[in-house]
């Protein structure tokens, strides 16, 4: 497992109540979103936004399915999660999602002031959260977020590769 992102004191996980041993937990909801997106013939990613240990928010990928660009796990996710909180500031969440979010989730995490971010599998090609770049860990915007990769990845990457060896193997 790798950290990813700034300097960040230790009081954040306990102020947003959570701990570092949570997120195991809660990855298993974000695989369990990610299920859902694979029963869709969508690429399987999920995402579940947590605030008091509680789940707020919920995605899983529908770009296919939506005919949208912008329809990823970690998008619906944040819009549930702003709809359940009536409020557009996520500050005091955590993000969990089964794939290393791309650039433009990653905007959107931190136009939602999301603190932390926990993700499973990495994203060599299109990740911007450590593989490629670490957007959330720049000096251009008023906000930033910790990162955390690599959790239960083993079973995020083998549901995204099953789906795509399954893709080729129909063409």
């Amino acid at each position: 497992m790798q950290m990813v992102g700034f300097p960040q004191p230790n009081w954040l996980n306990f102020r947003m109540g959570l701990m570092q041993n949570d997120d195991e937990h809660w990855m298993e909801f974000a695989l369990k979103e990610a299920d859902k997106a694979l029963n869709c013939n969508e690429v399987p990613v999920g995402a579940v936004i947590v605030h008091a240990n509680k789940i707020i928010g919920r995605g899983y990928n529908q770009r296919e399915t939506l005919k949208d660009p912008t329809a990823h796990a970690e998008m619906l996710a944040i819009t549930s999660a702003a709809i359940a909180r009536e409020a557009w500031r996520l500050d005091d969440c955590t993000l969990y999602v089964t794939l290393e979010p791309c650039a433009m989730c990653a905007g959107a995490i931190l136009n939602a002031r999301l603190p932390r971010v926990v993700f499973g599998a990495y994203d060599r090609e299109y990740g911007m959260c450590g593989s490629v770049e670490n957007l959330l860990d720049q000096n251009l915007l008023n906000h930033k977020a910790l990162v955390r990769g690599g959790i239960v990845q083993e079973k995020c990457q083998a549901l995204l590769d099953a789906f795509f060896k399954k893709l080729r193997e129909k063409q």
